[in-house]
């Protein structure tokens, strides 16, 4: 029903840049899903009060498959925004880290 009042009110969460995420912040990741976007397939991540695009080489990895195992887990699951490889650099590649509550960092 939360879905369903969320869609009927408009209240789709605000997109933010990567960059604009708090740095070294944990945010709690609420849904993550696959999209099309203007830039191609794209994996949008919803977390408490918005939703921020991964970078490419974190979408190209994030299957369906992988997604549906990561929202399995009753954990909870943060993301966390470490940097901008070189601040300097406007293409330079945004580092996460991803988590559980209990800090357990997810590998490959």
């Amino acid at each position: 029903m939360d879905v369903l009042n969320r869609i009927a009110r408009c209240g789709q969460k605000p997109i933010l840049k990567a960059g604009e995420l708090e740095l070294n912040t944990r945010f709690r990741i609420h849904n993550i899903r696959r999209t099309k976007s203007l830039f191609g397939n794209s994996v949008l991540v919803e977390l408490d009060n918005y939703a921020v695009f991964l970078p490419r080489r974190i979408s190209d990895y994030l299957t369906e498959e992988k997604i549906d195992e990561l929202l399995r887990d009753p954990r909870p699951l943060y993301l966390i925004y470490l940097e901008k490889e070189d601040a300097r650099n406007p293409t330079s590649a945004h580092c996460f880290e991803f988590q559980r509550v209990d800090d357990e960092i997810l590998g490959e």
